[in-house]
């Protein structure tokens, strides 16, 4: 069984609006950071501090990569793109067939043992282990100028924001837990399933993006079938092979109509989180739920929640700005 996640927000750093390179650069000086903004320690490799490093070409920031200090199947997880290549589509199902270029992508690399190459390629790393290709994390960039990273020992959540009030993002890595560990069929030898979720390019977030479901915006269990849309997929199971599977959420969730809109209190004292089941959408079949995350009331972004015995977690919002649909990654 899966130890807990203990989510923490790394920061939120500005960039030059519309610049791709200058928000990878601005995603790695999150990554190098040695302090959280709570004032704790923070060591890249360790607890639940991710290694990133800034890849570039010919002088240009093309990419970070970012290793998760728990690792067994040693995944490299990438956030990519340049305004001037057209990158690689995912083999994850759907698939996007055919990449756009000027937007921030996410990919996953399991079984890395060699040294980066290239961002743009099926084959990332000298050796070639198995990589999924990339899903679009955002629109066309023009207006974004903000990255908000949060990570934990085995996932991580990065949004971006644009100058407009609106936002993307991406979470990839062991986010997802099983509940039944049965290798090669229900989860991987180390007792854990690696999937990625996208905004996508053909959207943003909408504040109701919990309860709206909508295929061609959204994060996390979104069903957009056509390319470019919001996705939600997982690595099979004992493939070796990065063939995914589409994930829909069980349940949508509207925290403005059914939710107080003050925070709740279960009896115990903390807030009341509630994680959301992930099912195949072919099948219909259970696949996990959320791990260490769930929905709670109407929150800003890039916040910390407290109860009466102290810190709880870090706030994913609609928005830093605005309130609207909002997680509870926990502490």
């Amino acid at each position: 069984m899966p130890p807990n996640l203990n989510w923490k927000y790394v920061g939120t750093q500005n960039f030059a609006t519309g610049s791709l390179t200058a928000a990878h650069a601005a995603l790695n000086t999150l990554g190098a950071k040695t302090v959280y903004p709570d004032g704790t320690v923070r060591t890249p490799g360790s607890g639940s501090a991710w290694t990133w490093t800034l890849r570039t070409s010919a002088g240009v920031n093309e990419a970070v990569t970012g290793v998760p200090p728990t690792n067994a199947l040693l995944f490299t997880h990438i956030i990519a793109g340049t305004s001037a290549a057209t990158p690689l589509g995912a083999s994850l199902c759907p698939p996007d067939t055919l990449g756009q270029n000027n937007a921030v992508l996410v990919g996953m690399n399991r079984n890395t043992t060699g040294a980066y190459t290239t961002w743009n390629s099926a084959t990332p790393f000298t050796t070639a282990g198995t990589f999924t290709g990339y899903w679009h994390v955002t629109t066309d960039f023009a207006n974004y100028n903000q990255v908000i990273l949060w990570e934990s020992q085995e996932a991580c959540i990065v949004q971006y924001l644009t100058n407009l009030g609106t936002a993307s993002a991406a979470i990839f890595g062991a986010w997802i837990d099983p509940l039944e560990y049965v290798a090669g069929t229900t989860c991987e030898t180390d007792e854990r399933l690696y999937g990625m979720s996208n905004t996508g390019y053909t959207g943003v977030m909408p504040q109701s993006w919990l309860s709206t479901n909508a295929a061609a915006t959204g994060f996390i269990g979104n069903m957009g079938a056509a390319n470019r849309n919001s996705h939600t997929g997982y690595v099979s199971p004992g493939t070796n092979t990065v063939a995914g599977n589409y994930l829909t959420r069980f349940g949508i969730f509207s925290n403005t109509t059914y939710w107080p809109s003050f925070q709740s209190y279960s009896r115990d004292g903390t807030t009341v989180v509630v994680p959301f089941a992930m099912t195949n959408s072919t099948s219909g079949a259970f696949i996990g739920e959320t791990r260490d995350f769930g929905v709670i009331p109407d929150q800003l972004s890039a916040t910390a929640l407290y109860d009466q015995f102290g810190l709880e977690g870090w706030v994913f919002g609609y928005n830093n700005t605005a309130t609207g649909d909002t997680l509870l990654l926990k502490a």
